[in-house]
């Protein structure tokens, strides 16, 4: 009988080695990527939120200003009545009137989509609204540190340009991986055989043969292909450096974005907390000259409906700027657990 029992080890394969290298890369990638989209759904959460405040906050307003517009039509009616109008006054009032019922129609419309937005990402179909707190744009948190600081941040944590740079390191390696292909290689190898031979001069000889060897492999000629690969290689590598430094100017864009967005959004965010401070004042003023014969039933009228208009104003910059800030939270990388603790405790 004859046998024979052979085992390999590699011991030195550069391809190997660089194809292990540029896996591990890769998954950090697949990893910064699986983070870069759990903060891009926080923000979608967030700017949803956000869109069904205004829409909520719009559609009363609107209501508050088809209240007003029909007080107001009621109001020409009765003086035509009397002699002390005109059909002018009216038809501006009905112009009014529709017009103020087509925006709550927007309104509602507005409302039921951005709730099956929200049903959509979450899975339920009530967000459970809370009023917004009339400061909250001045209490957003900014970043400290001029653009090259925050930029540094943003490649340091943002995920999406993690990714770029493990890819970029991937490709990287792929060019050495394709290229040690003209390299040697170096194998262990240990083999044990068996034979018998019966001949008219030995009766049951027995061969049991040991060896250990290292066998150096060198490739002489792989007929183009190695290079092709190595140029392939190439130029995948100048596809994730485009993709980086696009990532890289992309994100300098948001931050620049979102810092004058924000602070344009505190300012018309106190702006239009005064105004509505001022509606009230107002709208508390007409409602007293009623009572001593100061002021008309247009004058409430218009005061209610300048007092709604304000505090939709309001709220549309509170979140304006909350988005602002979460959007500038996510290029800089740090929107997570942290970032909606500060939230919810402004909220």
């Amino acid at each position: 009988g004859i046998w024979s029992l052979q085992l390999r080890q590699p011991l030195i394969r550069p391809a190997a080695i660089y194809a292990y290298r540029s896996t591990v890369s890769h998954v950090a990638a697949s990893d910064a990527l699986r983070q870069d989209a759990r903060q891009s759904l926080l923000t979608n959460m967030i700017v949803t939120l956000g869109h069904l405040h205004f829409a909520a906050a719009s559609l009363e307003a609107s209501r508050i200003a088809t209240n007003s517009a029909e007080q107001m039509l009621n109001l020409n009616q009765r003086q035509l009545r009397a002699g002390n109008g005109t059909r002018r006054e009216i038809a501006e009032a009905q112009i009014d009137l529709a017009r103020a019922r087509q925006q709550i129609a927007d309104a509602k419309l507005e409302q039921a989509s951005q709730e099956a937005v929200w049903q959509q990402i979450t899975g339920d179909s009530n967000a459970h609204l809370q009023p917004l707190p009339s400061s909250l744009a001045e209490r957003l948190p900014t970043p400290e540190g001029d653009m090259s600081v925050l930029l540094a941040l943003a490649s340091e944590k943002q995920p999406a340009l993690r990714a770029a740079r493990e890819e970029r390191e991937a490709a990287r390696l792929d060019i050495r991986r394709a290229f040690s292909e003209h390299l040697p290689s170096l194998d262990l190898t240990a083999s044990r055989s068996f034979s018998e031979s019966n001949t008219e001069n030995t009766i049951d000889n027995t061969f049991l043969t040991n060896r250990i060897d290292l066998q150096l492999t060198l490739p002489l000629f792989s007929g183009g292909a190695t290079q092709a690969r190595v140029r392939q290689s190439a130029a995948k590598l100048r596809q994730a450096e485009a993709r980086l430094d696009g990532g890289l100017a992309k994100t300098r864009a948001q931050i620049a974005r979102s810092l004058a967005g924000l602070s344009l959004n505190r300012e018309q965010a106190a702006s239009s907390r005064a105004a509505a401070d001022a509606a009230k004042i107002n709208l508390r003023s007409a409602e007293l000259g009623m009572v001593a014969g100061t002021a008309t039933l247009a004058d409430k009228v218009n005061a209610e409906a300048a007092q709604a208009i304000a505090e939709r104003d309001q709220v549309r910059a509170n979140i304006e700027a909350l988005i602002n800030w979460c959007q500038l939270q996510q290029a800089l990388g740090q929107l997570d657990e942290d970032s909606l603790r500060i939230l919810m405790s402004l909220l």
